[in-house]
Formats: structure tokens, C-alpha cells, sequence
């Protein structure tokens, strides 16, 4: 059986963070996983921390496969997506290892967006601002009573003790 000491202080009972105002942020690349969508497209799953703050965002870069007949809109908006990621992040246009875009710095302009299925507003990606848009922004910052990137998140997986064998 697991002794857990568990401390009734940190159950919120609406199981997540209120989401943050709409607007930009600084954000950093805490995950970054190649993985297949839903329909089983090859896609970057992206998980960003937001500067200042304990909330977690989350966006995806589909690629569409060639045989789709939206195929050159929907590659449009792949080369958009990517385009975007590299600028903002300062990463080599065409770097598609994923790994290496884990820890760097860019912007985002933040929205809220209501969830189908919950119903409540959430946050999430509208697009990134280029590294000149960025400039006006105050410099990166751990988030609030946090010295490390171990940062709560609106999804329940983040209190994993790291040095677990899975």
C-alpha cells in the first residue's frame, strides 16, 4: 500500500487553474513530443510553460498527408505553424528535431476559448509573435513561488517524482 502524506491545503476542488487573461506572454518549450493525431497524422505536440505564472499551454502542428483534398490549405497552415515556432523560439528554419526546441524562450498571443466538452473557458495558443513583437515584454520569470520548471499544470500529471522508473 502507498504511504502518501497527503495535505488537504493543496486539493482544488475545481481541479485546475483559473485561466490567465487573454494577451501575450512569454511562454518556453517544456515538452515537445512527435505523435500522431487523432486521425492518425504525424504531429508536434507542444507543452509551454507561461512566464510568471503556473498554468500550462498546449498546441499542435499537424502534418496532412498529401492524398487529403484540403492537402494544400491545410499545408499552408503547417508551413504557418512552423514558421511561427522557429521565428519566435530563434530555431533554425527547418530544425524538425523536436527535441532540441525543448527549453527555449519565444512569445504567444494568449486567448480564451471555451471547452466543448466542460464548458468552461479555457486558455489556448492564438498564434506566436515574432522575436521584434517580443522585445516589449519583461524578461522571462520562473513561475510565482517556484524555483524550478516542476510547475503545477492544468492537467494532472505534473507531480510525478522524477526519479520513478516510467
Amino acid at each position: 500500500m502507498i504511504n502518501w502524506p497527503y495535505d488537504a491545503k493543496d486539493y482544488n476542488p475545481d481541479g485546475h487553474f483559473a485561466p490567465i487573461p487573454p494577451g501575450d506572454y512569454r511562454v518556453r518549450i517544456e515538452e515537445a513530443e512527435e505523435t500522431r493525431s487523432k486521425a492518425g497524422n504525424e504531429m508536434f505536440k507542444l507543452t509551454f510553460s507561461v512566464s510568471g505564472k503556473k498554468n500550462k499551454l498546449w498546441f499542435y502542428i499537424v502534418f496532412p498527408y498529401p492524398e487529403d483534398v484540403n492537402y494544400p490549405k491545410k499545408k499552408q497552415m503547417t508551413n504557418q505553424k512552423l514558421g511561427e515556432v522557429w521565428e519566435s523560439f530563434n530555431i533554425p528554419v527547418g530544425e524538425m528535431n523536436v527535441l532540441n526546441w525543448r527549453g527555449k524562450v519565444g512569445a504567444a498571443r494568449v486567448k480564451q476559448e471555451l471547452n466543448k466538452e466542460s464548458g468552461e473557458m479555457q486558455n489556448a495558443i492564438s498564434y506566436f509573435l515574432t522575436r521584434r513583437r517580443q522585445q516589449e515584454l519583461p524578461a522571462w520569470r520562473e513561475p510565482d513561488g517556484d524555483a524550478g520548471s516542476d510547475s503545477m499544470s492544468m492537467r494532472a500529471d505534473s507531480n510525478i517524482d522524477p526519479s520513478l522508473p516510467f
